[in-house]
């Protein structure tokens, strides 16, 4: 019988959403190639310890000071590389520490960036668009950012 612990009862209190564009290799990169993620947090609070041990409540952050967030990634290849794109890439780097600072790899070669929102400001249309319209914008400041597919530029931002 596998193991469990109490926490396996909170799914998705950290969720990723990845996505590559059709027809990218899953298994090298390209330069120019790019995949998105969807991060959803549920509770800012909540922080699993570096070391694997089960969380203990009493050192979470004051639920009136938490938030729900989706924070928005582009991990973009700045190279040629064999590396799978989820074991060698979304698995090996650390996020940004900061949103809207792009970061750049030198080995392997990519370039990450994240920028965050509050779920609770994101109710209607509207925000979720200006929301988007703001990821591209920041994209488009950072250095060299393109999209490409299949080797073929085919956009300044996603």
């Amino acid at each position: 019988m596998k193991k469990r612990w109490a926490w396996d009862m909170l799914p998705m209190v950290q969720t990723s959403y990845l996505f590559l564009p059709a027809g990218v290799d899953n298994n090298s990169t390209q330069p120019g190639e790019w995949m998105l993620e969807i991060l959803l947090t549920s509770d800012t609070g909540f922080e699993a310890p570096d070391d694997g041990s089960e969380p203990d409540p009493s050192d979470f952050v004051d639920a009136a000071k938490c938030d729900s967030t989706l924070s928005l990634l582009s991990w973009q290849s700045t190279g040629h590389t064999k590396l799978n794109w989820f074991s060698g890439v979304w698995n090996y780097f650390d996020y940004p520490e900061n949103d809207d600072d792009p970061v750049e790899h030198v080995d392997p070669p990519f370039r990450v960036t994240r920028k965050t929102y509050k779920l609770d400001k994101l109710g209607s249309k509207d925000a979720v668009l200006a929301a988007t319209a703001g990821f591209k914008q920041l994209l488009a400041e950072s250095p060299e950012t393109s999209v490409s597919r299949n080797g073929k530029k085919v956009a300044k931002t996603l």
